[in-house]
């Protein structure tokens, strides 16, 4: 996935945004030479992990 699907999966969420967190370590990603890709499984887990109650 591209860090715009990334967004729009997760709530309008800018691309720029997203880069950030990728690079920060915050959200998972792989690098493939200079692009960023992110896996959906581990997307949709972040996501999930956001939402459960501390």
């Amino acid at each position: 996935m591209t860090a715009q699907q990334v967004g729009d999966l997760h709530n309008g969420v800018p691309a720029s945004t997203v880069h950030a967190w990728a690079r920060s370590g915050y959200l998972p990603s792989v690098k493939i030479g200079r692009h960023r890709r992110f896996v959906r499984d581990d997307i949709l887990g972040f996501i999930e992990r956001q939402r459960a109650p501390l």
